[in-house]
């Protein structure tokens, strides 16, 4: 191909434009355009938020200016991008301990304080107080059952068994 490196160069700077990260450039240009190992992750984790952001922003708009106010509803992209939903769960269940504790200990924060830390958006906030009472958590048995008539019936053949070799064979030791 006589122009190569312009289509090749072409090619690139519209999917930069676009904030397209270098290993998905590779696969689409070939060989020419090189991505790193370590920025691959980083990268990509970059692109994927770009797009969510974008489809905040035409959510809104078209919310805004067409759905809600001429049929009522709203719309939602579908988010193929888990890894940021992944991250906040993992955020909150480290938090929650946290905020537990201040509750117990009666630290003097707001419920706002409460609502932030756990980063959940106003519009899901009603008003109101935050009920602070927290359970003492209680000893968590593992299901081991608790024995039953046959269960201490198979205990106690089984001390009698083990009863004729200690005097067979006393103990032997200081």
């Amino acid at each position: 191909m006589e122009y190569r490196k312009l289509a090749i160069h072409s090619v690139g700077r519209l999917a930069f434009a676009f904030n397209m990260p270098a290993d998905i450039l590779s696969a689409i240009l070939g060989v020419d355009v090189r991505g790193t190992a370590v920025g691959s992750d980083i990268e990509d984790a970059g692109y994927n938020r770009n797009i969510e952001q974008s489809q905040i922003y035409w959510e809104e708009l078209l919310d805004s200016q067409l759905w809600i106010p001429n049929f009522g509803v709203k719309i939602r992209f579908q988010r193929t991008f888990k890894q940021d939903q992944i991250r906040h769960v993992q955020y909150m269940t480290q938090t929650i301990p946290v905020v537990e504790f201040l509750m117990k200990h009666e630290w003097p924060v707001n419920d706002e304080y409460f609502s932030d830390l756990l980063q959940i958006p106003k519009e899901f906030r009603t008003d109101g107080k935050i009920k602070k009472e927290i359970e003492m958590a209680q000893p968590f048995d593992m299901g081991k059952p608790s024995p039953g008539a046959n269960q201490q019936k198979l205990k106690d053949a089984k001390t009698n068994q083990q009863k004729p070799q200690q005097s067979i064979s006393p103990p032997s030791g200081v």
